[in-house]
């Protein structure tokens, strides 16, 4: 059946040093404020680019959101952004301003 206190025995093996260390930080009153004041800076940062975070997007998807229309309807003409377009025959040639030019 084992013992009945192993979980308890295990659990007190390490409150000594738990308590041990709590009151190395307590006790030294200094260390312990600026303790504070970083967990209490760093939780308010994080909270801060939370909210940034939530406000672009709201931004960002605030003008889908609004137009209060059922359905969205979009030129056929536009691509999406991930789409190749299609290139027209000699697109590279007049770019470079050697259409009509022969190769030298």
């Amino acid at each position: 059946m084992g013992n009945p206190h192993g979980e308890m025995s295990n659990a007190m093996k390490y409150s000594g040093i738990l308590r041990g260390g709590f009151k190395l930080l307590v006790n030294d009153k200094p260390k312990f404020s600026v303790f504070l004041i970083g967990i209490t800076f760093a939780v308010f940062l994080m909270m801060q680019m939370t909210a940034m975070f939530a406000g672009i997007l709201n931004r960002a998807f605030s003008t889908v959101t609004n137009i209060g229309a059922s359905i969205w309807i979009m030129d056929p003409a536009r691509l999406p952004p991930g789409r190749p377009r299609q290139r027209q025959d000699g697109w590279g040639r007049q770019r470079l301003g050697l259409e009509g030019r022969g190769l030298a």
